[in-house]
Order: structure tokens, then C-alpha cells, then sequence
């Protein structure tokens, strides 16, 4: 019986060719008219991933690089789920199984930003610490798309909260 289902595979590769450990979402890449959640797998720390069982059409990839990957210099990686890369959309017919992607995590710059709360205004996070998007603050970027990212909690101390978020280089953002 002939498979009707395709897949994909390839690795998560940085700009010097090391392999890096991420998770990995494939989306289609033109609406269907439907909603169609994506599919989600984590690589292994050689960087590799695979899809199977999926319909044939056209997908992207985005990859969100773990946190303890880092790149020379300390540059973070950019998280291609949150600002998109100019990949080209990948087509699979059904049954056809295609190995060998390569997919590199571009690198970024740290946007690091400090609210001065000297007078302790806002709600003290609890012992555990506030969640990443906590409801009293939220630092929200706009890209040259018009897109809106969060920028995620990091720590506070008795000056404020610090807060961080990886764009990619040579972005103009607003805050």
C-alpha cells in the first residue's frame, strides 16, 4: 500500500554550522480557510527534527533556540516563531518524503530594558517570582511589520524589573 502522507526532516544549525537545540513548529504556509494548529517537536542536542504524517501543501518552519544555546560574542538567537525570517515556504506532494533541510537560527541583538520602580509602585512578585507576561506590567515591542511582540521578565531587585527580548539586528522597534 503506498503512503499518502509526506514528512520532513532536517537539523537546526547556528550561522557557523553548530547545531543547536531548539524546539521546532511547522505551519502551513497559505490559509485553508480552517484553523490548523501547527506541529510542534523538540530537536535533540544534535539539532535534528522530523515531521511525519502530514497532508501535502506548502509550510514554514520557525524555531524558538533553547536558552542555553549561545551563540559567539553571547549574541541571543533570534526566535523565528516570534519575527518571522525570509525562509522560502517549503511544498510537499503527498507521499513525498524530503530529508535534508536545513534550517539556520539567525542571531540577534539583546534588548535589555529597566523599569525604575524606586518607590515599589507595582505589586512585589510573589516568592516564586512573577510569570513571564505578569497582568501589572507588560513591555510590548512593535516591529517595522506592525506586528506587537512581549518582551519576557527577567528579575527585579529593589530598582525595578528588568525585562529582555532578541530582535534581529538592524530592527527598528517601538515601545
Amino acid at each position: 500500500m503506498a503512503q499518502s502522507t509526506a514528512s520532513l526532516s532536517g537539523r537546526i544549525l547556528s550561522e557557523e554550522g553548530r547545531t543547536l537545540r531548539a524546539s521546532v513548529t511547522l505551519s502551513f504556509a497559505d490559509a485553508r480557510g480552517y484553523p490548523a494548529p501547527p506541529w510542534r517537536t523538540l530537536t535533540g542536542t544534535n539539532g535534528a527534527f522530523t515531521f511525519s504524517r502530514l497532508p501535502a501543501g506548502r509550510y514554514v518552519l520557525c524555531a524558538q533556540v533553547a536558552a542555553s544555546e549561545t551563540a559567539p560574542a553571547n549574541s541571543p538567537y533570534v526566535d523565528t516563531c516570534v519575527w518571522p525570517s525570509a525562509q522560502t515556504p517549503i511544498t510537499l506532494t503527498a507521499a513525498q518524503q524530503l530529508t535534508g533541510i536545513v534550517f539556520t537560527a539567525p542571531k540577534g541583538a539583546l534588548l535589555k530594558v529597566q523599569v525604575a520602580d524606586p518607590d515599589r509602585v507595582l505589586p512585589q512578585p510573589s516568592a516564586k517570582g512573577p510569570a513571564p507576561l505578569e497582568p501589572e506590567l507588560q513591555l510590548i515591542l512593535k516591529g517595522p511589520d506592525g506586528l506587537y511582540r512581549h518582551a519576557r521578565y527577567v528579575s527585579s531587585d529593589s530598582g525595578g524589573r528588568t525585562y529582555q527580548i532578541a530582535i534581529p539586528v538592524k530592527t527598528a522597534v517601538g515601545m
